[in-house]
This record gives structure tokens, C-alpha cells and sequence, in this order.
């Protein structure tokens, strides 16, 4: 009778743990119920946008929120046979959905990426290399207009401060501030082209401006910090001898988050290394890959999304919780592609697919 005893709460809690896939790395945590209760806790504010298509979903490219009151973003209607992306913007306030489309003679209608500036400016570009320009929106007196570099672009930012647009290319770096564009290459910086085959190239795309205003860039496994109008190699680079650096993003506190798939994922500032997640597979080598990440400076938790939802880490419990369909308002889906996004308040939004909503405070 004891055996069966046993046998049969070994039962329950296998049922339990399927029933709210909970990820653990690390440790085995002693107290479940901790877990569960962040688990029950998982709360999405989803909004409902109306735009209409012909397959009836509504498909989200791209979006942000750091202007206050809107979320605008690429989307498009397939009102055409080439499919060209339009703007969407959502007043907070009114929940008035607009849709704009790009000029024909801009030439740049398949953007798919959107990055906003503190003066009300968009900037948009397509999500593989294609154009050597990106496409400008100024939300303040709706005008398009456009930004042209010498190299195909393959990634942008904004250093909110400054009001400086950073442009990553094949012939370097560029910026774009006060209506003037200036490039810094291998001939006028410390910046180094990478030797690939045949090819004599920048090939990194990724780009971010931390909170003390140090511009970041990866150019493959090389990183690059700009401080005082001077290009330096960090001290750490290369990171690795096998990977490319796939994210560079601006921590909450200070420095980047730096993530090179399979390998690592540390803290920076510009000398050194403020700390790493190198012993958290479900960080460094995770089962859904990332596609954003954010980390958050009160307690060292990081947030990635990813095709299925998110995954949170909890530095207190040392374990990762995914958040998908199972346990929140996510829909059942294979096909989305999530990006996190932090307004001017501070909160934390997701969309892509047909989402786009807020992480509850607790997040």
C-alpha cells in the first residue's frame, strides 16, 4: 500500500510540471511553489487592431514605442501583387488605427524594420540587405523623405540624446545628425573590414547606444565602442573564434548586453566585462532562439522573445519560464516572430504576428 502510495504523488507531480512546462536551468529549486506562482502570474494586455486583409490576420513586421502615446510599426495589406509595406500608428488614447503608405518615387516601400527618434522621426528599412537607403517619416508634419549611404545597409539605431542615426553598411559606419551624413571606415577610423573569400567588406549589422551615450557596433565577432569621435576595439574583441555576434543591446543599467550564439552572453561596459549568464544554457544556448532581448536592472532578469512567445529568466530562482500559448493569451503558433520593446514610461511591450500588447508590472 505504501509503494502505491508513493507511486501515486510521483503521478500528480509529473502531471503538475507537464501542465505548466516549466524550464529549469541550474539547480533544482526545493519550493515548486514559488515557480507556479510566477507561472499562474503570466498576464498579457493584448490589443485588439482591426486592419483589414484578405487572409483576415492582422501581421505585425515590426513596431515601436518610444513615442509617447502611439505604437507605430510595418505591416501590410496585400492589396498588391508585390506586397508593399505600409505604417500603422495606434493612438493609446483614442485607439484610432491609421495606416500610411510610403510615396511610390521613395522607392523604398518594403521596409520592415522601424527605429524612432526623440524629434518624432522614423526610420525604416527591409530586413535583408537590399537598399543602400533608408526611408524617413516625420510624424510631427507626415513627410517622407530618405537617407542614402554608400554601402547596402544591413543595420540602424538611434542615439535618443543625440538625435544621431546610426547606420551600419557594408563601407562602415555612418552618421546622421543635424542633416549631415558622415561615414567612418577602415581609411578615417580604427574600424577594420573583414576578409571573407574573395570579398573585403563590413559585414556586422549590429548597433546600439547604451545609457551614457557609447555607441556600440559589431562587425562579425569584433566589437567597436565610439567614444570622444574616436573608434576603438573593445578590449574583450574578438569575442569568439567560431561565432558571429548576433545582438548588441543597450542594458537598463549601463553598458550592452552582448550574445554570441552557443558561446556566451555577457554584461559590457566599455573596459570590461560587468558580468556573464555563460553558465545558463537556457541563455547561452537556448532551445528557441532569440529574437530581442532586454534585460532589467533591479533584479538581473532577462527577457528574450521568440517565435513561440517569450522566455523570462529569474536570477533570485536560477531557472527560465517560457511563456507561450499554454500559459497565457498567446496564440498557438509556429509562425510569429516577436520583438520586445520598452516605451518612454518604462513598460515592456511584445508584438509581431498578430500580437502587440504589454508584459504585466511584475515583468
Amino acid at each position: 500500500m505504501k509503494n502505491i502510495f508513493y507511486l501515486l504523488v510521483a503521478v500528480v507531480l509529473i502531471s503538475a510540471c507537464n501542465k505548466n512546462e516549466l524550464v529549469i536551468q541550474g539547480p533544482i529549486i526545493p519550493e515548486p511553489e514559488v515557480e507556479v506562482q510566477i507561472i499562474d502570474s503570466v498576464q498579457l494586455n493584448l490589443l485588439s487592431l482591426d486592419i483589414p486583409r484578405k487572409s483576415g490576420d492582422f501581421l505585425i513586421y515590426d513596431f515601436t514605442a518610444r513615442i509617447p502615446g502611439f505604437i507605430w510599426g510595418c505591416t501590410y495589406l496585400e492589396e498588391s501583387a508585390d506586397e508593399d509595406m505600409v505604417l500603422f500608428s495606434y493612438n493609446l488614447a483614442t485607439k484610432d488605427l491609421k495606416l500610411i503608405a510610403a510615396p511610390i518615387d521613395l522607392g523604398l516601400s518594403n521596409f520592415q524594420r522601424i527605429v524612432a527618434g526623440p524629434d518624432g522621426k522614423l526610420y525604416m528599412h527591409s530586413a535583408g540587405i537590399l537598399h543602400n537607403a533608408i526611408a524617413v517619416f516625420d510624424t510631427n508634419i507626415r513627410t517622407w523623405s530618405s537617407i542614402e549611404v554608400a554601402g547596402l545597409i544591413g543595420g540602424f539605431t538611434v542615439d535618443e540624446v543625440n538625435n544621431t542615426l546610426w547606420i551600419a553598411h557594408h563601407e562602415g559606419v555612418s552618421r546622421y545628425q543635424n542633416g549631415e551624413l558622415f561615414t567612418f571606415d577602415d581609411t578615417n577610423s580604427n574600424l577594420q573590414r573583414i576578409e571573407s573569400g574573395s570579398n573585403n567588406s563590413f559585414f556586422g549589422f549590429q548597433l546600439a547606444v547604451d545609457k551614457g551615450g557609447i555607441v556600440w557596433y559589431a562587425n562579425q565577432n569584433e566589437l567597436y565602442t565610439f567614444v570622444n569621435e574616436e573608434w576603438s576595439q573593445h578590449p574583450l574583441s574578438p569575442l569568439s573564434d567560431r561565432y558571429i555576434i548576433s545582438h548588441v543591446v543597450a542594458s537598463e543599467s549601463e553598458g550592452v548586453l552582448i550574445n554570441v550564439p552557443y558561446e556566451s552572453l555577457l554584461l559590457l561596459n566599455k573596459d570590461t566585462e560587468i558580468r556573464n549568464y555563460n553558465s545558463i544554457p537556457a541563455l547561452t544556448n537556448p532551445p528557441k532562439s532569440p529574437l530581442s532581448l532586454l534585460d532589467r536592472v533591479t533584479d538581473e532578469n532577462i527577457l528574450y522573445s521568440h517565435r513561440d512567445g517569450f522566455s523570462f529568466y529569474n536570477s533570485l530562482l536560477d531557472s527560465v519560464i517560457q511563456v507561450d500559448a499554454s500559459n497565457s493569451l498567446l496564440p498557438a503558433s509556429n509562425s510569429m516572430a516577436l520583438k520586445l520593446d520598452r516605451d518612454a514610461e518604462g513598460n515592456i511591450w511584445i508584438g509581431g504576428h498578430n500580437i502587440l500588447g504589454t508584459l504585466a508590472s511584475e515583468w
